[in-house]
């Protein structure tokens, strides 16, 4: 400052005395704190704004909390599997009856409640498990866009049923979809995100049916696997029978058996099995010789009996076979029994590759004798039950409109399937029809849908319509259960019965293959978190 300007400033201070001066102080100590109330109350609108958003799920359904290469995955798609993994697990033990053992507390936050291994909470378990389960669908997924594969006009028509699903649910609870949608699955999730959610997993499960079915293995391939793995597929026939070593009184005896005693008991009781042993000649005779070695402790004072006499209780031996004598089933044989289920020592004799029809042998154990009868080793070749896609619309007689009105409902159901042959009488319009008229409401949303049927999943006449050998796709019917009255559309058989043997060969070697290809796929699978993204999903918040 020059002192020319310096000394103009002294003696205007002069001039304007000190009360003057404490003025200008004064005023610049407000214009201060207004600045720093302003600064406040922006900070202040900053965070309402920004719970705002959070509230809304804006942050939740853009923010970014995992990227795996140029794949990002957002909040809400993460939450989607969080959840999943929460339902799934609880599911469950709920099934099972083992909520208690979970050991999940509904009313105190995930974050809070250690998983049982002491060094993770629920929240960090299901966190993991959300992620372990994206990493492998975003790989898969990725491998089918790299290999040009595609999603099939079944995926679509299966995602747009889910869809279909989706709004009826959110429906039958009054709720918009995306409201039902962010009930279940955070704040973040949205139909549209929803979505590309479904999408993705179906390419993701596109990708390992592609796969599998490219892996061309050939009869002599199954034969071969099933050469190095015969005790996994083999059956076995034969003949058992177990002669206790100790007294049936051991535990009830009022005065205790001696070691002496005991010995005695043992070799006797040996002896016997040996003596069976040794008149064991084929397989009819083994039950009848069997039963000669039943004490009257096992047999309730009855070794075998006449089962041809007073079986109607009455005591006059009219019975309802009518005196004659009816055949004791043979409780000793036992058939079609897998080698890898038997037990030691019985598996080390039946399961020896060298044994042959008529090997015998008797097993000398603790505490029983067991006599032993080799009949046959296989594989089985019967044929495989296929499974089948049908769709259906029921006419309740249980409720609504025809509760107790089977005359009714079935005049109901012919109108209906009439309906459907004046219309475009396909597929699509049966969709169409149960979407809007079936009292079934777990197909409802699938357009009546039930897929992957196996014998005997059905009510009788249900699974009789969809089992007759003369069924064809496009077959219609009407089919009456308890429920009610069933309008039926035979979709299609899935696949052609196979060789039970080859089967179970066949889904052990693509399993196997698979489980290579996979883990090669997620070997170069590494994944980076986003801490600030992550710290809106619900795994911070549960």
């Amino acid at each position: 400052m020059s002192a020319s300007r310096e000394k103009k400033l002294r003696k205007e201070s002069r001039e304007l005395g000190p009360e003057m001066s404490a003025k200008k102080k004064q005023q610049r100590q407000d214009s201060f704190r207004r600045a720093i109330a302003v600064s406040i109350a922006a900070a202040v609108l900053l965070g309402v704004v920004i719970l705002i958003v959070i509230g809304s799920g804006v942050l939740p359904a853009g923010m970014t909390v995992l990227t795996f290469g140029d794949v990002k995955i957002s909040g809400a798609e993460f939450d989607y599997y969080y959840f999943n993994a929460f339902y799934e697990t609880y599911d469950m033990y709920y099934q099972y009856g083992l909520l208690e053992m979970l050991g999940i507390d509904p009313d105190k936050s995930l974050r809070r409640q250690d998983s049982g291994d002491g060094e993770t909470t629920w929240a960090q378990y299901f966190e993991e498990m959300a992620t372990e389960r994206l990493t492998l669908v975003v790989a898969q997924s990725e491998a089918a866009r790299r290999e040009g594969i595609t999603l099939t006009d079944e995926d679509r028509r299966n995602i747009d049923e889910a869809m279909a699903s989706l709004h009826a649910y959110a429906d039958s609870g009054g709720l918009k979809p995306d409201r039902f949608l962010r009930d279940y699955y955070g704040r973040g999730m949205s139909v549209e995100i929803y979505r590309r959610i479904i999408e993705r997993d179906a390419l993701s499960s596109r990708y390992v049916t592609a796969t599998i079915e490219a892996l061309g293995f050939t009869d002599a391939d199954f034969e071969a696997y099933y050469a190095d793995n015969r005790e996994t597929y083999d059956f076995i026939d034969y003949h058992t029978f177990a002669i206790s070593a100790l007294p049936d009184d051991l535990e009830s005896r009022e005065e205790a058996y001696t070691e002496e005693e005991l010995d005695a008991y043992r070799e006797e009781q040996r002896a016997k099995a040996n003596e069976m042993l040794s008149r064991v000649t084929t397989s009819d005779a083994f039950g009848p010789l069997s039963r000669e070695y039943i004490t009257p402790e096992d047999d309730g004072g009855d070794n075998g009996g006449d089962n041809g006499g007073d079986n109607d209780g009455d005591g006059d031996g009219d019975g309802e076979n009518g005196g004659d004598a009816v055949a004791e089933p043979d409780t000793t044989l036992m058939e079609k029994r897998a080698v890898s289920a038997l037990a030691e020592p019985v598996a080390d004799f039946l399961g020896d590759a060298g044994r042959r029809a008529g090997d015998k042998t008797m097993i000398d154990g603790e505490e029983e004798f067991v006599v032993l009868l080799f009949l046959d080793r296989y594989r089985d070749e019967t044929l495989s039950s296929v499974t089948i896609d049908v769709r259906h619309i029921l006419v309740s007689t249980e409720e609504g409109a025809y509760a107790g009105d089977e005359e009714g409902a079935f005049a109901r159901a012919e109108e209906l399937l009439q309906l459907w042959k004046d219309g475009a009488a396909d597929e699509a319009f049966f969709g169409e029809l149960a979407a809007e008229h079936t009292s079934d409401g777990g197909s409802r949303g699938r357009g009546g849908l039930y897929e992957g049927v196996t014998v005997g999943q059905m009510v009788e006449a249900f699974n009789d319509w969809c089992f007759d050998a003369s069924r064809r796709t496009g077959d219609t019917g009407i089919v009456e259960t308890e429920f009610g009255f069933h309008i039926m559309y035979f979709v299609g058989q899935n696949g052609e019965p196979e060789i039970m043997w080859k089967q179970g060969v066949k889904s052990a070697m693509n399993s196997e293959r698979y489980t290579e290809i996979r883990n090669a796929l997620m070997e170069g699978m590494e994944h980076k978190r986003h801490w600030f993204g992550m710290w809106f999903t619900k795994t911070k918040s549960a």
